[in-house]
């Protein structure tokens, strides 16, 4: 699909069009599908506005429109889909994953962002791994996408099916790097991420004995403010 708009909208008005029909090949695609996965927003548009168009139809892996578009970071296919009468944010695949867990574990922070104003969003949905959208963020990396969820209520206490918390998965992401050693590795700023899933759990006797001075070289002043609440000694 081209995203010729005008065109798309000539052909889903065609008298027995059918604009959900699936094509044969191994994702089980339908028109909105194939527009929303290559960005045309216009072209998405055009479909939606065809009689009987279901912006919730999935393919044969279980991925509606949205969750394709956010896979792939499409925020302006995103924003139309959410408009759309009867989208479901929270329609899961055959794994569970909702739209803002394929956003989330690419890194997508923009999408992220419009999923998390859609009403009635789930924030804290965990797949059929026990992965939050949270955890899917930690796991990759992405810390803007991680602030981002927090700042929305999500969980920094969530665990996956094993019982592993977020901070495990940003942990593993660094060679030789067990949970235990979180705390040093905050401390020697291996990483943005790992600050602010430390943060977010450190019970207050750790946070009562961990020195600003560890921050001296980040200016961040909301990772000061969440330190100096949870009761942080000043460097002496």
């Amino acid at each position: 699909m081209e995203g010729d708009a005008e065109v798309v909208r000539r052909l889903a008005a065609t008298a027995g069009v059918d604009v959900n029909a699936v094509d044969g090949d191994e994702w089980g695609r339908g028109p909105l599908h194939r527009a929303s996965w290559a960005g045309h927003a216009r072209a998405v548009e055009a479909l939606l506005e065809a009689p009987g168009a279901d912006v919730n139809r999935v393919n044969r892996f279980g991925m509606t429109p949205l969750s394709t578009a956010s896979n792939r970071g499409h925020a302006g296919v995103v924003r139309v889909l959410l408009g759309a009468a009867g989208v479901d944010v929270n329609r899961a695949t055959k794994g569970g994953q909702v739209p803002l867990h394929h956003a989330a574990w690419e890194g997508h922070a923009d999408v992220v962002e419009l999923l998390l104003r859609a009403p009635g969003v789930e924030v804290d949905r965990a797949d059929a791994c026990g992965w939050t959208p949270l955890y899917a963020a930690s796991s990759q990396g992405h810390v803007a996408v991680a602030e981002a969820l927090l700042n929305s209520g999500a969980d920094p206490s969530a665990k996956d099916a094993r019982g592993r918390s977020l901070l495990d998965a940003a942990c593993r992401r660094l060679p030789g790097l067990g949970t235990a050693d979180c705390v040093r590795a905050v401390q020697r700023r291996l990483g943005p991420l790992l600050r602010v899933l430390f943060l977010a759990n450190m019970p207050q006797p750790l946070a009562q004995r961990f020195a600003l001075c560890a921050l001296a070289d980040d200016p961040s002043a909301h990772l000061v403010a969440l330190l100096l609440r949870a009761g942080a000694r000043p460097c002496a």
